[in-house]
């Protein structure tokens, strides 16, 4: 029997002495008086007492999540197939806090955006997208017949392992476990079983039985666990590589031996003393590599969990390996990707070479290769993925993102569209195909939102977090105007009809007229200044010659604009009162009003003189208001807080965007809705394209394409 033969020389091993060794390796100590290899005592998401959270390691391939400002509601209402008035087509860009999130399985690469899967196919870049989990998915694993990704705990909100059909996306099975992030997962070699490793707060190793998708075993980590390889030969081997290297055997009875690998003292030198493991793969031949967190690769003979070559590969992190034949890849926090010739790895005269080398745009935390080794996919921390050929040398960028907050989206009269990112970046996109065009870089503070010209999709303008605008003509890829209107970051920015001018607002409540041919600045907008609110609108009638402001303190003026006599004058000031205390039940601070819902405001393109409005009030509702008559004419009521808001008049419907991440159309006389999840955090915007009839949604630096089907 091979797993008794395995065992065995598990045991033999944790015997040995190794005079080169700090320590003899030995199995896991009991925890709590209990041996960690039993099974749970308790049922797959069920309570467990509370402990105190250690430290965060310090390692980019450890999963270490910004805790999301919001939760997705309970409450929605979905439609279904031919009733749907919004379908997803494309979702922009790849997850950059997830670790191995890529499968190459054929033509259609699988790969995430936070809560969701998609599945492009190669050929002719069509997406299909498998919508389950509820928070960001951290990793994605295949086997044979099954897909697995898996997402983290929130809340009330349990961890969730979701098993699919990957050639009909069809969801087999959700399996719960962990209470907090999962770090990793991976399958067996004849996917029997899964391995799922809970992060650092929980160090649970649970091993997953999948002809009934039940819990087969759990074993607790002594410290955190980074990454995950079984072994290509044997479905009951693995090891775990993290603050320490273990090897394990699932023996016949299920139950689970575990030995440490310990370094000898003359490659602790060379690798210091404080690394840690942060990836790991096995070789054909039954081999393990482990790159460490001082860039050395470590190769491991798992019989003797005994290191038996390293060498310095990387002058940081290595967070990435892959091996196949006698080819090695290597990648992680220097942004380089690293190929290696290995010779005699079964010997003791083994060589290492360094055949090719690539660099990227940021730091690399996912690689998938061919099985010759020459074509492969990477995926890096900015939110892209690359298409590399280590036969041309080449690497292409397939699937581009943002790798930070993205802040406005803004559309122009052709076929372009840009991405205003909290980096300091503004991005031009082309829709067909959808690909980065251009990219306008200011270092040192963030873009904050954008604007394109009416009528000229060859101009946009751009404010930023310094109080600045620049304007940038894409014909000639260069900034053309550079303004400081403002002291403070500006918020808003938005074209008059014909042009000419450009109104800007900033967090302070100051907005600005500006010139757009010359740069100058017409006239001051202080109204709104006196309570020190952010500027959270700014619209131009489409019918009428008049532009609104909306401020956060909800506070809205009206103005009516001759801007050939350079004149504005105000014509209608409006104050929409809010309850004393914010939605979460605290007493109201009027003096900081950014945490409460924004005020949104713009003109109605279908009703002349009419403004639609919603903000923090007494009720959650759409108030349509006429400003000539000063009146209310008519109320509709929402489900959600809306955080964007937008109208798409050729269908009579109002799209906007939630803190309970729906994205929700709903029709512009009677209210009736519909709700939709593409986001795994609070939607921030909401944008109709006319020309392309297309929705936009954005949440942190995801972006979502809606086709419009009503």
């Amino acid at each position: 029997d091979s797993n008794e033969d395995s065992d065995s020389d598990l045991e033999k091993v944790s015997l040995l002495s190794d005079e080169n060794s700090e320590e003899i390796p030995k199995s896991l100590a009991p925890i709590n008086g209990k041996h960690p290899f039993q099974l749970s005592p308790n049922s797959p998401g069920s309570p467990r007492s509370p402990e105190p959270s250690p430290e965060p390691p310090l390692s980019l391939r450890h999963i270490t999540l910004d805790p999301p400002r919001s939760s997705l509601s309970d409450k929605r209402y979905m439609a279904s197939g031919e009733w749907c008035g919004l379908e997803l087509a494309t979702l922009l860009g790849n997850e950059k806090e997830a670790r191995g999130n890529v499968v190459w399985r054929g033509t259609v690469l699988f790969y995430t955006l936070g809560n969701v899967i998609i599945a492009e196919d190669l050929k002719s870049s069509k997406q299909e997208h498998l919508i389950q989990h509820s928070e960001t998915i951290t990793a994605l694993t295949h086997c044979a017949d099954k897909l697995a990704s898996c997402s983290g705990a929130l809340k009330l909100q349990p961890s969730q392992i979701c098993i699919w059909n990957p050639d009909t996306y069809q969801l087999l099975h959700t399996c719960s476990y962990h209470e907090h992030q999962i770090q990793t997962i991976e399958f067996t070699v004849d996917g029997s079983f899964l391995l799922s490793m809970g992060h650092y707060q929980e160090n649970a190793l649970v091993l997953w039985d999948m002809t009934n998708y039940a819990v087969l075993t759990v074993a607790k980590t002594e410290g955190h666990v980074n990454a995950v390889a079984c072994d290509p030969q044997s479905a009951t081997e693995f090891v775990t590589a993290g603050r320490d290297l273990q090897f394990w055997i699932l023996d016949h009875k299920q139950e689970l031996s575990v030995a440490t690998g310990s370094l000898p003292i003359q490659f602790i030198r060379s690798i210091g003393d404080k690394a840690e493991y942060t990836a790991v793969t096995y070789t054909d031949t039954g081999m393990v590599y482990v790159g460490t967190s001082t860039g050395y690769i470590t190769m491991w003979d798992p019989r003797k969990t005994a290191c038996i070559l390293h060498w310095s590969a990387h002058p940081l992190e290595i967070d990435t390996l892959w091996q196949h034949n006698n080819s090695l890849v290597s990648g992680g926090v220097s942004k380089n990707l690293k190929l290696w010739n290995m010779q005699n790895t079964d010997s003791e005269e083994t060589t290492v070479m360094l055949h090719d080398e690539l660099e990227f745009d940021a730091a690399i935390v996912s690689c998938i290769m061919d099985e010759h080794m020459n074509l492969g996919i990477v995926g890096t921390t900015s939110g892209t993925l690359w298409y590399v050929n280590w036969e041309d040398k080449t690497s292409i960028r397939l699937v581009g993102g943002h790798p930070d907050v993205v802040n406005d989206i803004a559309f122009s009269s052709g076929d372009t569209f840009a991405v205003a990112v909290d980096d300091g970046s503004l991005r031009l996109w082309n829709y067909d195909p959808l690909e980065q065009a251009v990219q306008f870089q200011v270092v040192s503070t963030s873009c904050t939102c954008a604007a394109f010209r009416p009528s000229d999709s060859t101009c946009i303008s751009a404010g930023y977090g310094d109080g600045t605008v620049r304007t940038f003509n894409l014909s000639s890829v260069a900034m053309v105007c550079k303004m400081a209107p403002h002291s403070q970051a500006v918020t808003f920015l938005r074209y008059s009809q014909n042009g000419q001018v450009l109104v800007t607002g900033d967090t302070g409540g100051l907005a600005s007229i500006i010139n757009s041919e010359t740069g100058l600045v017409m006239r001051v907008i202080s109204d709104h200044k006196k309570s020190a609110a952010a500027v959270t609108s700014l619209d131009f009638s489409t019918l009428s010659p008049h532009w609104l402001l909306a401020t956060a303190d909800r506070r809205l003026s009206v103005w009516a604009a001759d801007w050939e006599a350079d004149t504005n004058k105000m014509i209608a000031w409006l104050a929409f009162p809010a309850p004393a205390f914010t939605p979460s039940g605290d007493p109201l601070d009027k003096q900081n009003v950014s945490s409460l819902p924004p005020s949104l405001a713009l003109f109605s393109p279908l009703e002349r003189d009419i403004i639609i409005y919603t903000g923090y009030g007494l009720l959650q509702q759409i108030l349509f208001y006429n400003f000539k008559s000063r009146e209310t004419v008519r109320k509709l009521d929402l489900a959600h807080w809306a955080t964007s808001l937008d109208v798409i008049p050729n269908s009579n419907l109002i799209v906007l965007g939630s803190h309970d991440r729906l994205v929700t159309i709903m029709d512009y006389t009677s209210g009736s809705f519909q709700d939709y999840v593409a986001h795994a955090d609070e939607i921030s915007h909401v944008r109709y394209w006319e020309k392309r009839n297309v929705v936009c949604s954005g949440s942190g630096s995801s972006l979502a394409l809606w086709n419009v089907k009503v």
